[in-house]
């Protein structure tokens, strides 16, 4: 197996010898394609080489003859997409009329001709082993060194220690990436046909300079093309939950949720004009209903009337509150005696919203936590079809076109039943377009130009369930309303701390996402002597329209601390006096008092970016046993632009509007406020209508070896630089984009002098006014009072990948190859995800003053700031604001910025058995470590456990990654039992009997791994230095145990919330304490049943079974200190083993 070309393509390159090992110049060798009969003739150069570039993968055959020797034709060769295929030839002494046929059998062979490692995965493991869901893509992970976490339908995997969503993914030969919302990532547009898949190569280490805009690999997909014969097929996968087994925290006397899928479809290809013009045609359906199971912990009964006698911990009355002599504030009982607010107390806007709230149906009587169990179905419907036209227009010409599409709508699982439902989701529509258009010319023999364009559209519509509600139901202002109608009226958000679970989407749910990418490539190929030259250039244009409604009706947090005895440390037990974690964030909802809340008022962005790149590769054969693979890359990514200049920059090093203007008692930094907002297009921007520079520096090598000591060995390395995408690519509005000023929040202050007093509650969050968005009119003020983030932008290089690989190849008996190897990767300048960097941190040095932080003064402010729901606008604000290095804001955090680095090193072993005696076998073992500083850009692609405890101790974010996987095995197998006609036992078996007996075909994918470390939530952040994240802390002692079970996983005894006015000491990540880890088998048997002339036909019965050991992988640990739940596993990670059947028709 040899990677190489980036084309949807092959190449065959070979020397042509005599029998004592002289070559032989001017030989004539015949390259001819078995399925469509299209052939290439070449003639070997003064060297003896010849090479045919730009061949479709298939099967050929391969002749060469020359005067004085016999012909030697070698038949049967088989050349996969991105190879490069050594077939060399020594020819007899004879004459050309006499023939040597020498037959191969889908040959694996070592690789003597790159230094790229990775893996081919061939049509008959895509067509027969078993797809939940029938995405082929899926099969990328069997090669060494590719994991999944994430959302792996529509992003790239991790291949080689990188994040996913950072990969190349071609389907013939062009970009299957688009821009997304979220900046420095990359969609996957569009899913084929699994029917409609040829092959596909995943390269993991050292691509060729031919490749690009990738910090980790490539994925390089061909679709099957028409051939001089008809062929096609008639499918339908089934899937129903009668077949399927109980999930695992289901009840046995609780009813199987209906759940089905069936996909149905069929293929056609064939000769349009034989031997020159060929179609094929692929259409798909797909109806699912998918069971669904939700377990949350909402309120008892008792607790929605005031009544919380049930609790072991007494309810505080924040009316009580006073200052302590010492500056802390302190509350009494008042009039929650026996633990129950009275009907006076409760407000009127938290009575509506508790009653979308379940009533507890699980867990057993006044259970707090999981007690109500949602058993239901979400639905998805798509359509799908793949048609490709293949034309050889003259001998030296060939062009093909593909044009693919997709809709899709579906609803997902509503586990409260009603508008407040908690999802993160709502009903979709969505599609896809997927375009490729190739145009070769052999110029002359050694000279060949091609020409690719690929078109790739993603789009998608999403509303919240419930979308249009009145929220003026639940009791809150008409002026409330009439801002959130501004973008989508949905149910607001509540947000319960301590394990319960919320009221309302968890945010960002209504959204739109046109997402467009233009792909442009075009190459030379010169093959000259020992030397394959190639140059070429690509163009990309980014498009992305988007826009997404964060909280358009607000979002409130709740928490214990309107309900503990000191608001601000939850810890404290008054010496003795007290009860420490008391209160009750229930009780602070039914007192319609949240710790914090706010509104979102977002925009829609027309965004767009560009990016170009050159590169020259020279593969040269130094010696017949060394090849040289020498090549660079240059890249340039132009900066985005939006259509309306809706686009600005923080810069922290121009003065502030407020300047000289602000007294410095308490406020250190005033005497120089620095800090300034710049908007594009305007005459103070210095990138015009960009956000930062263009950077035209990207020069990446591409150098690498492949030495073949012998005819069974090839000893091969790499070294290489990739730079991925920019993180200012075309983005949307809430991904990063930096729009402040058009798009901006109003925040709810509920207490401005840290719970002493309350300022308003849920009947008027919004009292002091709204935020609106005011556009470039405040100039360099804007923001000033509220938050910098998405527009402070630290750090602009584009990120990189160092690569290096070195491994060992050794050709077995049976078309097996061996490979062990070591692969390097050095992450740098990677998007450095949520929360980001609190450049507002005040220094831990003011830990000393306590109480005083949260302590108010005088605001030197007021007046000057007068931002609705700005504590700034305050007369009096808390000390820790004023002490900060950015005063005149709430908060300055640079989010998702390129600054970010990682390190892996991994030791791979791959064994690879091509299809021989009815055995295919595929293992990959991958054992490696994987350290960084922020594991993703993003939390929904998985954990970014970034946390920014300290931002004044940056390297205590090193740690092992939250993606570490220490080790991982995948095998797959495909074989035909060998019973019947023309098989070794039973061959002459009568008739009836070989019915019953031939055909069968066992196929299974078995996958394990040793988990992921776990990650430690946030604890409640009592720190009072305005930082974004708190650890607990750890006290000594090792919290992996011997004899773990799912209700302790670790040693919880070690954790704890800190003290306030404190760090936590825990690390980043619990090196030696993992997620339990994947053992899966999915399974499948299938009978074919061939009849007809030659048995054309073939009626293929499939028995599919998806976890077919019924084995739960249960989910991570709760990682969240203050949790009643701490240490425990209470979910599963997979689904229980589910059963398909399927029928093929196939002629």
């Amino acid at each position: 197996m040899v990677l190489h070309a980036q084309t949807p393509t092959g190449s065959i390159d070979g020397l042509v010898k005599d029998p004592s090992g002289a070559i032989i110049p001017n030989a004539q060798v015949i390259i001819r394609n078995l399925a469509t009969g299209l052939k290439v003739e070449r003639k070997t150069d003064s060297t003896g080489r010849y090479a045919a570039p730009l061949l479709l993968p298939g099967q050929y055959n391969v002749s060469a003859t020359a005067p004085g020797f016999k012909t030697s034709n070698q038949t049967n060769v088989t050349l996969d997409v991105s190879q490069e295929r050594a077939v060399d030839f020594t020819l007899s002494v004879g004459t050309a009329s006499e023939q040597i046929d020498v037959l191969e059998e889908s040959a694996a062979t070592i690789d003597t001709l790159t230094s790229s490692t990775g893996q081919v995965i061939t049509a008959k493991q895509i067509d027969n082993l078993p797809l939940n869901g029938r995405n082929p893509l899926d099969l990328a992970l069997l090669a060494p060194g590719v994991q999944g976490t994430g959302d792996t339908a529509q992003t790239t995997p991790h291949i080689s220690g990188s994040r996913n969503a950072n990969a190349e993914q071609q389907i013939d030969g062009v970009s299957n990436i688009v821009g997304t919302n979220n900046v420095g990532l990359g969609y996957v547009a569009y899913q084929p046909i699994v029917d409609s898949v040829l092959e596909f190569s995943i390269q993991t280490s050292v691509p060729s300079a031919e490749y690009g805009r990738t910090s980790s690999g490539v994925i390089n997909l061909v679709t099957k093309y028409g051939t001089n014969a008809l062929h096609g097929s008639a499918f339908l996968f089934a899937h129903d939950a009668t077949f399927d087994a109980r999930p695992y925290f289901q009840s046995k006397n609780t009813p199987m949720t209906d759940r089905h899928r069936y996909q149905e479809g069929g293929t056609i290809g064939g000769p349009i004009y034989r031997n020159r013009a060929f179609f094929f045609l692929a259409l798909e359906r797909s109806s699912e209903s998918s069971a669904s199971q939700e377990i949350d912990s909402v309120p008892l009964d008792a607790w929605r009337t005031g009544d919380f006698s049930a609790l072991s911990v007494p309810i505080y009355d924040p009316l009580t509150a006073v200052k302590q002599p010492n500056g802390k504030i302190t509350r009494s009982i008042g009039d929650f005696a026996g633990n129950k607010i009275p009907a006076k107390r409760q407000n009127a806007v938290a009575l509506a919203a508790f009653k979308y709230y379940p009533s507890p149906n699980y867990g057993g009587a006044n259970a707090f936590l999981n007690n109500y169990l949602a058993i239901g179905a979400s639905t998805d419907t798509y359509y799908h079809g793949d048609a490709r036209v293949d034309y050889q227009l003259t001998p030296n010409n060939r062009a093909f076109a593909r044009f693919s599409k997709y809709i899709d709508d579906s609803v997902p699982f509503n586990g409260y039943g009603n508008a407040a439902a908690k999802t993160g989701s709502g009903p979709q529509y969505a599609t896809a377009t997927s375009v490729s258009l190739d145009d070769t010319w052999t110029i002359r023999p050694n000279l060949l130009a091609e020409f690719r364009y690929g078109l790739s559209r993603y789009t998608v519509d999403r509303t919240a369930f419930g979308q249009g509600f009145d929220i003026s139901s639940l009791g809150l202002p008409g002026s409330f309303k009439a801002v959130a109608a501004r973008e989508a009226l949905v149910f607001p958000t509540f947000n319960q701390s301590d394990g319960y679970s919320a009221l309302g989407m968890s945010g960002y749910v209504p959204y739109s996402s046109y997402n467009t990418a233009h792909d442009a490539t075009a190459s030379l190929i010169l093959v000259k002597g020992h030397h394959n030259f190639k140059v070429g250039a690509n163009f990309r244009k980014f498009f992305v329209n988007f826009y997404q409604y964060g909280q358009p009706s607000g979002e409130f947090q709740f928490d214990r601390s309107w309900t503990q005895y000191n608001p601000n440390d939850a810890t404290d037990n008054g010496g003795g006096t007290a009860v420490a974690k008391a209160g009750h964030t229930f009780a602070s909802m039914l007192l319609g008092l949240p710790s914090s809340g706010y509104m979102t008022h977002d925009v829609t962005a027309l965004t767009a970016s560009s990016y170009i790149a050159g590169y020259f590769q020279d593969d040269w054969s130094v010696t017949p046993k060394l090849t040289l693979n020498l090549g660079i890359r240059w890249e340039g990514e132009i900066p985005r632009t939006e259509r309306h200049n809706q686009l600005t920059y923080w810069d922290p090093s121009l003065p502030s509007p407020l300047a000289g203007m602000i007294a410095t008692t308490n406020c250190p930094a005033c005497a120089n406020l620095k800090g300034a907002m710049v908007f594009v297009g305007t005459p103070g921007a210095k990138y015009g209508r960009h956000q930062a520079p263009f950077q035209g520096k990207d020069f990446g090598p591409r150098i690498g070896f492949s030495y073949s000591p012998t005819a069974k060995w090839a000893i091969r390395g790499g070294y290489a630089i990739l730079f991925g995408a920019s993180a200012l690519q075309a983005a949307g509005s809430t991904g990063g984009l930096g729009n402040d000023g058009f798009a901006t929040t109003t925040g709810f202050q509920f207490s401005t002098d840290s719970q002493l007093t309350i300022s308003t509650n849920l009947s008027d969050p919004a009292k002091s006014g709204f935020n609106l968005p005011t556009g470039s009119a405040n100039g360099a003020g804007t923001q000033l009072g509220s938050g910098i983030n998405y527009s402070f932008f630290d750090s602009v290089r584009n990120p990189y990948t160092e690569q290096a690989n070195l491994n060992v190849q050794r050709q077995l008996p049976l078309q097996t190859v061996l490979e062990v190897g070591y692969v390097y990767s050095h992450g740098l300048f990677l998007v450095d995800g949520d929360p980001g960097q609190p450049y507002n941190q005040v220094n831990p040095s003011y830990l000393s003053l306590g109480n005083q932080l949260n302590s108010n003064v005088p605001n030197p402010f007021y007046g000057k700031i007068t931002t609705p729901g700005a504590i700034l606008s305050n007369k009096n604000v808390p000390l820790k604001y004023l002490l900060d290095a950015f005063p005149q804001y709430s908060s300055v955090n640079s989010q998702r910025k390129p600054r970010a680095s990682s390190i892996y090193n991994s030791i791979t072993v791959r064994l690879d058995k091509r299809v021989s005696q009815g055995l295919s076998l595929l293992v990959s073992y991958t054992g490696a470590k994987l350290m960084d500083n922020s594991s993703s850009a993003v939390t929904y692609l998985g954990p970014v456990s970034s946390t920014r405890a300290d931002q004044f101790r940056p390297d205590k974010e090193w740690s092992l990654s939250a993606y570490d996987l220490a080790s991982s095995l995948t095998i797959a197998t495909t074989y035909e039992l060998p019973f019947g006609k023309g098989h070794r036992f039973f061959r002459d078996a009568p008739r009836g009997v070989n019915l019953l007996i031939n055909g069968w075909q066992a196929n299974g994918i078995v996958s394990m791994n040793g988990g992921l470390p776990v990650v430690l939530s946030s604890v409640n952040n009592q720190t009072g230095l305005l930082s974004l994240g708190q650890r607990p802390n750890m006290a000594a002692g090792d919290p992996n145990l011997a004899n773990r079970t799912r209700d302790k996983w670790f040693n919880t005894d070690l954790f704890s919330q800190p003290a306030a006015f404190t760090i936590g000491n825990a690390p980043r990540v619990l090196g030696n304490v993992r997620s339990p880890g994947n053992r899966n088998a999915d399974l499948s048997a299938m009978k074919n049943n061939y009849f007809g002339n030659e048995r054309r036909y073939n009626l293929q019965l499939r028995f599919e079974a998806f976890n077919a050991l019924n084995h739960p992988i249960f989910g991570g640990p709760n990682a969240n200190v203050n949790s009643a739940n701490f240490g425990k596993i209470t979910s599963i990670a997979n689904g229980s083993r589910v059963i398909q059947f399927a029928s093929k028709f196939i002629f």
